[in-house]
Order: structure tokens, then sequence, then C-alpha cells
């Protein structure tokens, strides 16, 4: 069924080059499920009309390559390496995501022609029951680690900002632009939430990625609510202080254990602190960690960026509030 999930830009659309009938049709409605969009043809002229549409759109197009077939000069591993040339050569920010079945052709050259992954998928010469068992464990991940490859792109990440300082123009209360941080977060992180300064205390309030089966839709954290002294924490004490996003190793934080204690801790200690600042003053701070997978590549300077626009448009708020109720 389809999961509830963030409406954070841009969508991700698939474009699948091959002739297996039976692996497009079952990747299209795995990727559906995720809100992945996917196009399958096996004519070449058919990939740029359609990375064109998604740009056009302001979507991010992957170009998703099945494996080498020896047997059809179309799909044979040469055929493909100039594919890939090609398509590198016309579109250099494309984001080209390589299957390979296990024993078929080595690919030692994909990622210098601009291929960001390569997945295993179900040999096609496989019995119909080892067959369908592959299938159902390939399409169970695919999905999700097609965009934990795609997201850490340039190009992806730099269109997730730029979606969202568009949408900070159009925010009229404070609410919003934090949720606004908290969703970009989520973009990259497993789990995030907000907490809310209040004195020297931060207040839990929604979160993505603790409640299980709500998707990627930011929820209260269940059971009674949550507040963390800051003075315990050296870690948030210096995010609300200084102002800065930044990187931390939170094993030894003790007052996040009453966190971790609510919602489990990560399965690493890595976590991202980002301030939420008006008028250099620290209103929110937005946890994040990577819950139970494994790390990935983050970069701070974008991160940085959202957030001192995000307190930029909170400014124009609360001053525009400032200049309604002095006037007469």
């Amino acid at each position: 069924p389809a999961r509830p999930r963030a409406a954070t830009p841009p969508a991700l659309s698939v474009v699948l080059y091959g002739a297996d009938g039976l692996l497009a049709h079952c990747l299209s409605a795995a990727c559906r499920a995720e809100g992945i969009h996917v196009f399958s043809t096996s004519e070449e002229g058919d990939i740029e009309p359609v990375v064109a549409q998604c740009l056009a759109k302001g979507g991010v197009p992957v170009l998703l390559i099945d494996a080498p077939v020896s047997a059809d000069p179309r799909f044979a591993p040469r055929a493909l390496a100039n594919l890939r040339r090609r398509q590198q050569e016309a579109r250099p920010g494309l984001c080209s995501v390589q299957l390979a079945a296990p024993g078929g052709p080595f690919l030692p050259a994909a990622p210098s022609e601009g291929v960001v992954a390569v997945f295993a998928r179900p040999p096609r010469e496989t019995p119909p029951a080892a067959l369908i068992d592959g299938l159902e464990g390939f399409l169970a991940v695919f999905p999700g680690q097609l965009r934990a490859h795609v997201r850490s792109q340039v190009p992806w990440a730099l269109s997730r900002l730029r979606d969202s300082l568009t949408a900070l123009r159009d925010f009229n209360d404070g609410s919003s632009v934090a949720l606004s941080v908290l969703r970009s977060v989520a973009g990259t992180w497993e789990r995030a939430l907000t907490l809310v300064v209040r004195g020297r205390e931060l207040h839990a309030e929604r979160g993505i990625g603790f409640a299980r089966g709500a998707g990627r839709e930011p929820l209260p954290l269940e059971g009674p609510p949550l507040r963390i002294a800051a003075a315990d924490s050296p870690l948030l004490a210096g995010a609300i202080d200084g102002g800065r996003c930044g990187l931390a190793d939170i094993a030894a934080d003790g007052s996040l254990r009453a966190l971790h204690a609510r919602v489990g801790a990560p399965r690493h200690p890595a976590a991202l602190l980002v301030p939420l600042r008006a008028a250099g003053t620290t209103v929110s701070v937005t946890y994040a960690d990577f819950g139970q997978r494994e790390p990935g590549p983050v970069d701070l300077e974008l991160i940085e960026t959202l957030a001192g626009q995000a307190g930029l448009a909170l400014e124009r708020i609360l001053y525009r509030r400032r200049a309604e109720k002095a006037a007469p």
C-alpha cells in the first residue's frame, strides 16, 4: 500500500532502460508505493525526452540501466558502456544506476562513466520459485537504497535546497519555518526531531522517522511530553548558545539518553544539531540521527545555508507581527 510521506520536493523519477517486462512491471509497482515514478523503455532515443520532461517539472531523474545481456546487441556489455558514456557527455549531472546479475559481466568502468551505484538483481535464468524470492528481496530494498544513493549527489542536494528556500518566502508563521527545516533535514537523515527552546529546557515537538507505519509525516512523540535540560548537555547548550550547525558524538551525552530511552538509541553515535535562530536568539534545535541504517554523506554547508535563511524568514515574520501590532 502507498505509504504517507512528506511532501518534500523534488520528485524522483526513474528511467529504466532494458527489455525485461517483468522487472519493469515489478519495479514500477514497488517504486510507486514509495512515491517514485518509473518509465521503462528499450529504446535509447526515449531517454532524453523523459529526462528533459522530468527536469522541466523540477524533479530529479535517474537513469536505471538493466543488467547486460550478451545475446542482445542493444544490451551487450560494450553497448551499455557506450550508452553510459554518451549519457554522461550529454548530461554530466544525470544520476545513473546500473543493475548487474550475480555471475554476469564485470563492470569495472561503471563509476568513471557516471554510475553512482551498482545494484544486484536476480538473474533472468533463475528457476521460477527462486526468481520470486529473489525479486521479493530486491524490490523490498531497492526504492529506499535508490533514494539514499541519489540524494547524496550534489544536483539532488542543490535542488532540495532551492525548493526549501523558495518555500520559506511564503510562510506566515514560525511553526511552518521550523517544520520546513525538519522536513529538509529528514530528507537526508533517517530520524529528525524539533526541540523547542524554552528557557534552558528543550521541549520535543514533532518528529519524522520515529512512529512505525507513519511514513515520513511529522508527528508528535508518543507518550508524555519530553523535556530535556540544556544545562545537562554540553552539546545542546553549545548549539543553543553558539547557534551553529554541527555533527556531534552523542554517546557520552547524558541528557540525550532520555530521548533515546523514549525512541531508541541510534545504531551509530553521530547526530546532527541544527539551531534555528532569529534576532540573535535560538528558538529551536533540530536533532537528527541515522536510526538503524548506515551513516551517509552530510553537506553541512547546505544545511547551514538553509538554517540561516530559515532564521531570516522567521525574523521577517516576527518583525511584521510587531509592525501590525504597533499600527493604529
